[in-house]
């Protein structure tokens, strides 16, 4: 996989970042390729591959190669030999960048022969390897820890036109998740300039009002019988709207209405004093406390394992620790899952919580474990409908009145219909129907507060809809 950087990152240098992974001889992809007569050689395929750009493009290489080269260093190299490792540093350092000596060094003192296929594809390319050679990683420590040895077979490699420009190269640390360790190649490089940090302010929504459902209609009712609200509804219901202007007032001084009747009669929440981090619920709900009791004695073997990766019997501990390790995990998982099955079957119907759980596990092969496919989703749904809910004589009743609907359209306009004024009977009833429990917009009007409007503040509320239906027609 290659990947064109910006040449705006290393002074106008546009630069090809290749990542390569050449898998042994004896690999399965590589003897098929074989057994068809067509031989592989990934070394030779990345110098056709790099030569297809224009001559004195950088080029960065990295990846796990399988090569093993010691502490040789690539042909091509022609500087002044360092003898000891203060002379690297010091030459490391020398005018302020970090310049390369023709020194080697590596904790892996074997060579093969793709190490030496190694060596002169970077000869023949113009680059030079990090490992062992650069400031972080002047030891060349190992990148490959296995059951059966220690080795450097994962390389990081750069044309030399953009040398100067390399700070750094390490070779992490350890981890169970992999026998490679991570490595990390940092460029000074001329990045952008950050972007100007905009100041934007947010108001807090105001606190919601407690609605009691035994006592909070009984007094909300009651307030609306004062002096200030009657005058307040009649102001409304007597305001002439000749603008779209003119309704926005008055829908605003119905919103204000609206508002002073709660606040004098509802009591609100108080706001929360801190903001408290939610725990987020684990990803995977078998993962329990003694999942994480052996996660960490594996982290533990793990770390002495990198601490000395020659060791043989620190070695053997490591891999029988990931090995009871993931037996144990895969163990929880399928004690998890069949307990969701069994609750489900015992229950004899769709637990959704359960399905929930279910779904957001995927499985790749232990598909005993999830007992529920398509089949008996579709058994369960066309059970579930197979009684009918409506008697024939109630649909044949319902079809005779659709027909004679179709064949008498009303005679009046549909428009007319629709643009006639809002009565007070069609707006009672359609509070009616309003469904308490529902947040509430912005103007922090909930539907209970419609519900348990009296007659004046129902004339009020018709008044700006009659407004606003004359303003904007149908």
């Amino acid at each position: 996989m290659a990947v064109r950087l910006s040449g705006d990152l290393l002074n106008g240098e546009e630069v090809i970042l290749v990542n390569v992974y050449d898998s042994q001889d004896h690999s399965s992809y590589k003897l098929k390729k074989s057994r068809q007569g067509q031989p592989l050689e990934t070394l030779t395929s990345l110098s056709c591959f790099l030569s297809t750009f224009m001559y004195g493009t950088p080029y960065v290489v990295v990846g796990d190669m399988n090569a093993r080269i010691g502490n040789l260093h690539e042909p091509s190299r022609s500087r002044k030999h360092a003898d000891t490792i203060d002379a690297l540093v010091e030459g490391s350092f020398n005018n302020g960048s970090y310049n390369m000596t023709s020194i080697r060094n590596s904790e892996d003192s074997t060579v093969n022969e793709r190490g030496r296929k190694l060596l002169d594809f970077s000869a023949e390319t113009n680059m030079e390897i990090l490992n062992g050679s650069t400031v972080g990683d002047i030891f060349g420590r190992y990148t490959c820890l296995k059951y059966n040895g220690s080795s450097v077979v994962d390389y990081t490699l750069v044309s030399s036109n953009i040398r100067q420009f390399v700070d750094y190269f390490k070779v992490l640390n350890f981890t169970n998740i992999s026998d490679h360790r991570p490595t990390i190649c940092c460029f000074k490089a001329n990045l952008l300039p950050k972007a100007k940090k905009v100041n934007v302010s947010f108001s807090e929504l105001p606190p919601k009002h407690i609605w009691d459902q035994l006592r909070s209609p009984v007094e909300f009712l009651a307030s609306q019988n004062t002096p200030d609200h009657i005058s307040g509804c009649q102001n409304i219901c007597s305001q002439v709207c000749s603008t779209k202007e003119d309704v926005k007032a008055a829908n605003e001084n119905l919103i204000g209405l609206l508002k002073k009747l709660a606040n004098s009669s509802l009591q609100r929440k108080k706001p929360p004093t801190r903001k408290t981090k939610r725990r987020k619920p684990r990803k995977n709900p078998w993962f329990d406390k003694e999942c994480i009791k052996s996660r960490i004695s594996l982290r533990k073997a793990c770390k002495k394992y990198c601490e000395s990766p020659t060791d043989p019997d620190i070695r053997n501990s490591y891999y029988q620790e990931r090995k009871s390790y993931r037996r144990f995990i895969k163990q929880k998982k399928r004690t998890y899952f069949n307990r969701l099955n069994k609750e489900i079957e015992e229950n004899n119907n769709i637990k959704w919580e359960h399905f929930k759980k279910l779904k957001c596990h995927t499985l790749k092969q232990d598909d005993d474990m999830d007992l529920y496919n398509l089949a008996s989703f579709y058994k369960f749904f066309k059970d579930l409908y197979a009684e009918k809910t409506l008697d024939d004589e109630t649909v044949n009743h319902l079809k005779d009145e659709t027909s004679v609907m179709q064949q008498n359209p009303p005679e009046e306009d549909i428009d007319n219909i629709l643009n006639d004024e809002i009565s007070y009977e069609e707006l009672s009833r359609n509070i009616n129907k309003l469904k308490k429990g529902k947040a509430s917009a912005e103007d922090g009007i909930a539907n209970e507060f419609i519900i348990s409007a009296a007659n004046n503040t129902k004339l009020a509320i018709l008044k700006v809809f009659n407004e606003c239906l004359k303003k904007e027609p149908v």
